[in-house]
């Protein structure tokens, strides 16, 4: 007989409570990680552009794409784990059928903010938008020459990449299988969710359909 055959009834909606409990409140750390990130793009967009332009040297400028490709991925990877926690908590949710008990999950996928893929697609531009301002502006501090052009060229494909990322960089909550799952004209996407509490601006894709697309929190 195993540890779960002899648990009682109460034993188990112990335990089922507790991982409820850590899994939203990994989901909340997740949110506020999310909005520090932003915040540090911002700041060290404004940081660079400041010294760069002070110091009459585009290489500083240029050092931004590099740290708001760390840091979008960065935000990207915790929107996936905030989707991951979310499914899981919805299959509990399911497994209890008792909506008056823990419902928030399908609650959220139920009610779709209006108009929530600005949000969705605004938090995402900060990090390429704010790239490829800072390769402009090197140009405006002093065309590259030398050295520079050489990181110049690598802020320019980071800018890209950044770009291609945010827009094709879905949150997956169930790994290769959603990323399988066929969007609007046969394009391939995965279900889509929204990565973000009342705290977050994040949102999901435009393109799911209006049954299916996730919310802000």
């Amino acid at each position: 007989m195993t540890v779960a055959d002899r648990a009682t009834p109460s034993l188990v909606d112990d335990l089922s409570l507790a991982e409820y409990q850590s899994l939203r409140s990994e989901i909340l750390k997740l949110v506020e990680m999310q909005g520090q990130l932003i915040a540090l793009t911002v700041v060290a967009f404004g940081t660079v552009l400041s010294v760069g332009f002070q110091a009459r040297n585009p290489a500083i400028v240029l050092v931004h794409p590099v740290v708001a490709l760390i840091l979008g991925v960065s935000w990207m990877n915790h929107a996936h784990s905030v989707c991951r926690c979310a499914a899981y908590i919805r299959k509990k949710e399911a497994a209890l059928g008792d909506p008056a008990r823990l419902d928030w999950e399908h609650h959220v996928q139920r009610t779709p903010f209006p108009m929530h893929y600005v949000g969705f697609w605004g938090v995402r531009a900060i990090f390429a938008v704010t790239a490829l301002i800072a390769v402009g502006a090197s140009v405006g501090v002093r065309p590259p020459q030398g050295p520079v052009i050489a990181l110049f060229v690598l802020a320019c494909l980071v800018t890209a990449v950044l770009f291609w990322l945010s827009f094709s960089w879905k949150e997956s909550p169930s790994g290769r299988a959603a990323r399988r799952t066929r969007g609007p004209a046969g394009r391939l996407r995965p279900p889509r969710r929204g990565t973000s509490r009342p705290t977050s601006s994040a949102a999901d894709d435009p393109s799911a359909a209006p049954t299916d697309r996730g919310t802000t929190r």
